[in-house]
């Protein structure tokens, strides 16, 4: 096997382990939003019964503790999406320096970026032309949006505020038949 063949393959094969880091976060987030979809579900309907229909007060009180559930969940995510970002450029950063140096059939000094500059320069370069805060905050306000969307929406309707928060109501789906996310893997 030729040098070249065997670089080739070891891209193939890191290539191939990166997309499942990939799988296996997205399946951690959707785990997440799936768990705050729900806690926002049972924290809502908790918050009335059968015969109440919301008033603004009420409404206003929901709007409130659904901001704070929403906002912590946003804040879990980028804690531990920056934290897998770190871990893999520590790995990264000695890993493609190793693999040269292994595969390169003479001694080259490498000279590598520090896992610091490598976390930076992920969280600070434009990727569908934001940056990763960007796209967190873009995500909450998002969220926000469709969550009071249907709860306002609801009030309107005369729903009661089990009935906005199961679907039942005159307009079903509202928040629990189609999640306050657009897509969703398994409940």
């Amino acid at each position: 096997m030729t040098v070249n063949e065997d670089f080739r393959d070891q891209a193939i094969s890191h290539a191939h382990y990166l997309e499942r880091l990939k799988t296996g976060e997205v399946r951690r987030i959707i785990k997440l939003v799936n768990a705050v979809d729900k806690e926002l579900v049972e924290m809502i309907a908790a918050r009335g019964s059968e015969d109440e229909t919301f008033t603004k007060a009420r409404l206003e009180a929901v709007l409130r503790d659904v901001r704070a559930i929403n906002d912590e969940a946003i804040a879990e995510l980028d804690r531990g999406l920056k934290g897998s970002a770190e871990d893999l450029a520590k790995y990264e950063a000695g890993f493609q320096a190793k693999r040269l140096e292994k595969t390169i059939p003479f001694h080259w000094n490498i000279s590598q970026p520090s896992p610091q500059q490598l976390l930076t320069a992920v969280l600070n370069r434009p990727f569908e032309n934001a940056l990763f805060d960007d796209h967190l905050r873009d995500i909450r306000n998002g969220r926000r949006k469709r969550i009071e969307g249907a709860l306002r929406m609801g009030q309107v309707e005369g729903q009661t505020i089990p009935q906005i928060a199961d679907g039942s109501g005159v307009r079903a789906p509202r928040i629990m038949k189609t999640g306050f996310w657009p897509a969703r893997e398994g409940k």
